[in-house]
């Protein structure tokens, strides 16, 4: 691994087995840690860390990595667990087998503090995003449609998306998708609320017949894709429907979804959980609540909360000019974009901060001191 003179790293080598699941090592830093498959030469080492998915020994689950349920931590120093996406504190917590553990976690819960010695809060995906994606400037004077929504994978609230425009007539003027090809169980607790509130039968799957193949951001699109800016459905529509990862509760968690949209400067309208809106403002972006109603964020009631965005959805497409709402929102969309950069320095600050406090000095390689 090639470093400059002007970097500090750690100076050994972390045991990484789940690489092919998941970078942890490069979760808590690309450019501090350098990984192996060795155990023998880490646990030979004066300091020894390993790095890992939380549930790695949980057959089922997404990071599970069958053979190493029996991994011994006592035998080392320090446990780096990474969680690029949502998972509750306490069940991490529980979970947890070694108190030698420190945790980046994907989400935060309303109801559950982060513990600043032993854990850290970092949006995984804005940095995933960042390093897949250059910026290119989709505005124009003329678009073929109001909106895009790319609903991914089987929920409940993008039930209710795909229903409320077909009912509307707005599923044939825009360009929407709901496919069948993203993994994850279809969670349908809320499906009898959503079909006795809208009452219009569900096709799924669905790929609008306005969606030019050419489009599309690869020939056959799957989850890895939604990391990915759709560029030329962003070149032909004004808004985008977002259906965030979460979508009841009490809980945070930040998406390439509404991160996709930030990064392209795009007005958006959002199904998510109560009080998501507010999130957002805790950690500095803006929204467009100087020009939609977006006090539907603090209702708690998930069905009343969608209707009501809804409302917005039918503001923007029959009352609003979108040239005007750009051009008054300018600022905003050109903040949210660089607030995603400003996040992705404090990540990489909050995570070697921590780092710091567990891992002795003497085990850091420190750039030469220069005397002038």
């Amino acid at each position: 691994m090639l470093r400059s003179d002007s970097e500090f790293w750690f100076r050994y080598p972390v045991y990484n087995p789940a690489i092919s699941v998941l970078d942890a090592a490069a979760d808590w830093g690309r450019d501090l840690f350098e990984s192996t498959l060795d155990l023998e030469l880490v646990l030979a080492q004066p300091f020894r860390i390993a790095a890992l998915p939380i549930f790695y020994d949980r057959p089922g689950v997404w990071s599970h990595v069958p053979g190493l349920e029996r991994l011994d931590f006592d035998r080392f120093d320090l446990v780096l667990f990474s969680d690029p996406e949502y998972h509750d504190l306490q069940e991490v917590r529980a979970w947890l087998p070694t108190a030698k553990a420190v945790v980046a976690t994907g989400g935060i819960s309303q109801l559950t503090a982060i513990d600043p010695d032993r854990e850290v809060y970092r949006p995984y995906y804005i940095r995933d995003f960042i390093e897949q994606n250059t910026y290119q400037d989709t505005t124009a004077l003329e678009k073929c449609f109001r909106f895009e929504a790319l609903l991914g994978a089987r929920r409940p609230h993008r039930d209710f998306v795909w229903k409320a425009l077909h009912r509307s007539g707005l599923l044939d003027q825009n360009i929407v998708t709901y496919r069948s090809g993203f993994p994850g169980a279809i969670q349908d607790y809320l499906t009898d609320i959503v079909s006795a509130r809208l009452g219009t039968d569900l096709q799924w799957p669905y790929v609008s017949p306005n969606l030019d193949p050419a489009w599309e951001v690869s020939a056959a699109v799957t989850n890895r894709d939604s990391r990915l800016s759709p560029i030329e459905i962003y070149r032909r529509t004004w808004y985008s429907i977002i259906c965030e990862t979460l979508f009841t509760g009490r809980n945070f968690f930040l998406s390439e979804k509404t991160i996709k949209a930030m990064f392209n400067r795009r007005v958006f309208v959002l199904f998510g959980p109560a009080n998501y809106l507010a999130q957002l403002h805790e950690h500095g972006f803006e929204t467009f609540r100087h020009s939609l109603d977006e006090s539907y964020d603090q209702e708690t009631r998930d069905p009343v909360r969608y209707e009501q965005v809804l409302q917005q959805i039918w503001r923007l497409a029959w009352l609003e000019d979108p040239i005007e709402i750009y051009n008054s929102m300018r600022s905003v969309l050109d903040h949210n974009h660089q607030r995603l950069f400003e996040l992705e320095l404090k990540r990489c600050r909050d995570q070697r901060d921590l780092l710091m406090r567990h891992i002795p000095n003497q085990h850091w390689h420190w750039p030469p001191v220069q005397i002038s």
